[in-house]
Parts: C-alpha cells; structure tokens; sequence
C-alpha cells in the first residue's frame, strides 16, 4: 500500500518534461517504479502546452464517482457496462 502522505500532489506533468518537449527521464525514474514509468515513456507529449488539470480518466465527465471506482476495482467493463449499471443508478 502507498503512503499517500508521501505524496507531493503540487507536482505537475510539466515539471518532468524537458526542453525538446522530451520526457525527464532522470527525475521520473526517482519517483515512479518502472513498470508505470514504461507506461508514461510510451505516452506522447502534446505538440502544444496544455493545462494540468485534475480528472478521473474512467467517467466521461472528468469527476470521481463511487460508482466508477467499484466499477475499476471490480474490473468491471467501463466501457460496455453490463446490467450491473442499473444497480447503481
């Protein structure tokens, strides 16, 4: 389990990202294990700056909801939900 305390949740994409519009390798690898720092390598930074902002990527609205995070922790389809989203609405 990670100690959310540990946490700096004032750091912001931008800050590991590097002139040349490159991911900041160096300073991914202190903070992230390296089967998620694949995933991110993998993830292609935007041609233009864009906002940091804060969203659930599994809702299509952006927002946190109970609902979706059973959804995930269930490893329920997101996607193509099943008849179990009726017994949530």
């Amino acid at each position: 389990m990670v100690d959310l305390s540990l946490i700096d949740t004032s750091l912001k994409v931008s800050q590991f990202i590097i002139e040349g519009r490159e991911w900041n390798v160096a300073r991914l690898t202190v903070l992230i294990d390296s089967v998620h720092l694949q995933l991110i390598l993998a993830t292609p930074i935007p041609a233009n700056s864009i906002s940091d902002s804060v969203c659930w990527g599994f809702s299509g609205n952006g927002q946190f909801s109970t609902k979706t995070a059973n959804w995930v922790a269930h490893g329920l389809d997101l996607i193509n939900p099943s008849v179990w989203e009726y017994n949530w609405i």
